[in-house]
Order: C-alpha cells, then sequence, then structure tokens
C-alpha cells in the first residue's frame, strides 16, 4: 500500500514538471525583425571628348603645312614646309567610345600628332590603366608613340588627355592603305589591373541593353 502511494506521488511530480514546462514553452511570445536593404550598382562609363591633330586637312582656300617635327622623323626636318598630306578626325567619332583617324597621301616621314581628350561620363571615378597599340592592326611601316599625364585618376566630368604621334617609315609602300588599332583601357579607382587585364576585362561587366 505504501509502495503504491509513493509510484502515485513520484507520477504526480513528474506530471507537474511536465505542466510547468509546457507552462514555460508557450509562455515565451518571439518575433523575428527583418533587415532589407538595397544595393545599386553606379555607371562606369567613359566617351571621347574633344581630338584635334596638327595636320587636318585645309579649309578651301587656306593651306595646313605638314608637320616636321624633331623626334620619330629621322630627317631632322630640314626639308621647306609644303602642304602634301593631311591627318584628321573622322566626323562622328567624338562622344562615342572610338575615336577615328584618317592619315591621308602621306610619304615616307610623315607623321602626324593626335591629341584626344576621354571624359568620365559615368558616375564612378576610375584610372587610365594605359594606352596600347593592337599588336595585329601594327605594320611595320609605321611607329606610334604616345604621351600621358602623371595622374591617371579621373573623377565624374572630369577630363583626361593624351597625344600620340604616327610616323610613316622608309619602308611604306605607295598607294598602300594601313589600319591601326589603338586602345585606352581604364578601370575603377580602386583596382589596379596591368593593361593586359584591363584590356581582357573591358565590356565584361556591360549592362544589358
Amino acid at each position: 500500500m505504501k509502495r503504491g502511494f509513493l509510484s502515485t506521488g513520484v507520477l504526480f511530480l513528474v506530471l507537474v514538471g511536465l505542466l510547468g514546462a509546457l507552462a514555460v514553452g508557450y509562455g515565451l511570445w518571439s518575433k523575428t525583425l527583418t533587415i532589407e536593404g538595397t544595393v545599386t550598382t553606379g555607371d562606369f562609363n567613359a566617351d571621347w571628348d574633344t581630338a584635334t591633330t596638327n595636320d587636318p586637312t585645309a579649309a578651301a582656300g587656306e593651306v595646313s603645312l605638314d608637320p616636321c617635327t624633331v623626334g620619330l622623323n629621322p630627317t631632322g626636318c630640314t626639308a621647306p614646309a609644303k602642304d602634301v598630306g593631311s591627318c584628321d578626325i573622322v566626323a562622328g567619332s567624338i562622344g562615342t567610345q572610338m575615336l577615328g583617324i584618317v592619315i591621308d597621301n602621306a610619304y615616307p616621314s610623315y607623321e602626324c600628332t593626335i591629341t584626344a581628350s576621354i571624359t568620365n561620363t559615368g558616375d564612378i571615378p576610375f584610372n587610365v590603366v594605359g594606352v596600347a597599340l593592337e599588336p595585329d592592326s601594327v605594320p611595320g611601316e609605321l611607329l606610334g608613340d604616345c604621351t600621358t599625364p602623371t595622374d591617371p585618376q579621373v573623377d565624374p566630368d572630369e577630363e583626361w588627355t593624351a597625344s600620340c604621334t604616327v610616323h610613316v617609315t622608309q619602308d611604306a609602300t605607295e598607294r598602300t592603305t594601313y589600319n591601326v588599332s589603338a586602345v585606352v583601357c581604364v578601370g575603377q579607382w580602386n583596382e589596379s589591373p596591368t593593361l593586359e587585364e584591363c584590356i581582357a576585362a573591358a565590356g565584361q561587366s556591360e549592362p544589358a541593353p
């Protein structure tokens, strides 16, 4: 009889303990708070803004003497100046990402210098990584040399200017058209890629049209 009473008492305590646990469990009120955020990427962009040459085609009734500058020209520029060749910016290429240059009626030792500026038309600062002639497009009959400013970082709405000289060598042939391509590669301000890495990555992050 006593043993049965103890068993009943133990069972009673167990039930009380379970009810206490249920009371604790159902007595806890909880709520989940959510944090939502929006990340908007910026516009990374640059366009050719201005471009000039030192030997444009002369206007009607005018003369545009061929440049004769010391440097790539091996003659030392002792010949009298004449208006023979011309070096022009292709119409419509300003405000785009492809600047066109046409050198017409050139001859050995002819050279011209192109000065061009790009504007940061986006809202992300960029560094000018470098300027390079595309190797497959440069024939041995032409030489190119570019000079760039020492500070390559360009903030939004700011300009960056460089100049390049194209020289026709003694190996050039008559009645021949030479096509040469050059590229200026820019990268976001907080990255330091090599020129090769910059060119390889160009266009990979362009938004879908």
